[in-house]
């Protein structure tokens, strides 16, 4: 790596809630980076578990910046990006403290940034080391109801090696993820108030896509995404109703009103058009106190 690419500053943002011994196994992880031109933040958002005051005794090179305790992914990243904007750093680079990094991750993501100007920059995140894929990238088909998908989710990663490096993709995940801190001057922040928790991220490299700032995914940066054992078992309500839930219906609805093209919105209308003549008279009145007009 030429001394041109290492002069460019990174600061590594990690939103954390509680899991200090995640973050502590994230943070022993990322040091042994091979890029040092960064700066690790972690926006510690309420934790009742030290976690600020463990990594300040144990890591005290360690930025700990301070949340509300109501911001989740999207607001606490946004703490880091601001940090980082006041900072003069070049790109800042999303990850979650319940992951790993290869000693190359970061130097991988930095170099395929600088090859490639105002492009967003994903990493190949893995499963496990046995070979198996998380995602590469994300894509999106807005004629599915379930429009957003992994890439390659639970693949094996010989398929790599059919393709293009980088890869371009349409949108990305915020997990080993490096963006410019120019297109966050452009386009502005995470989507805090409509997408506090999961698709903040795909949100916000889809605005960067309509303001042309494409996405790619650097191949040879990995990161493992491995610890599922706190995952919420939710009910059927809580699956739409929880923003802990993946299929929060809050973001969802927003992606898709705001960024589909419209003949699919007006594919929506049809088919809601169409299910409103089957509801009875009597309970469309009651919708209609409840809902409003239908």
């Amino acid at each position: 790596m030429n001394s041109e690419i290492n002069e460019i500053k990174v600061c590594v943002v990690v939103p954390v809630f509680n899991r200090i011994n995640l973050t502590l196994r994230f943070i022993e992880s990322f040091q042994k980076s091979e890029y040092h031109n960064y700066t690790l933040v972690i926006v510690d958002d309420g934790s009742t578990d030290g976690t600020r005051y463990i990594v300040n005794e144990t890591h005290p090179d360690v930025v700990v910046l301070p949340g509300t305790g109501d911001l989740w992914w999207s607001g606490s990243t946004n703490v880091g990006v601001r940090y980082a904007l006041e900072n003069n750093y070049d790109y800042v680079m999303t990850i979650n403290n319940d992951s790993e990094v290869e000693p190359d991750t970061l130097g991988q993501l930095v170099e395929v940034a600088q090859r490639h100007p105002k492009t967003i920059v994903g990493s190949r995140i893995m499963l496990d080391k046995n070979g198996t894929i998380w995602a590469l990238g994300v894509s999106v088909d807005w004629s599915s109801s379930c429009f957003l998908s992994l890439n390659c989710f639970h693949k094996n990663v010989e398929i790599i090696n059919e393709m293009v490096d980088p890869l371009p993709v349409y949108c990305l995940t915020g997990n080993g993820t490096l963006i410019p801190t120019c297109v966050f001057i452009d386009i502005g922040v995470y989507n805090g108030t409509w997408c506090p928790q999961y698709h903040g991220d795909t949100e916000v490299t889809i605005r960067a896509r309509s303001k042309h700032f494409p996405s790619v995914v650097a191949l040879g940066a990995i990161v493992y995404n491995n610890d599922f054992a706190s995952d919420p078992q939710f009910s059927f309500v809580d699956e739409l109703f929880s923003k802990k839930s993946h299929h929060y219906w809050k973001p969802i609805c927003y992606i898709f009103l705001t960024y589909s093209p419209f003949k699919y919105k007006f594919n929506v209308v049809k088919q809601f058009t169409w299910v409103r003549s089957l509801v009875p008279q009597k309970y469309r009145n009651m919708l209609r106190r409840c809902l409003g007009k239908i």
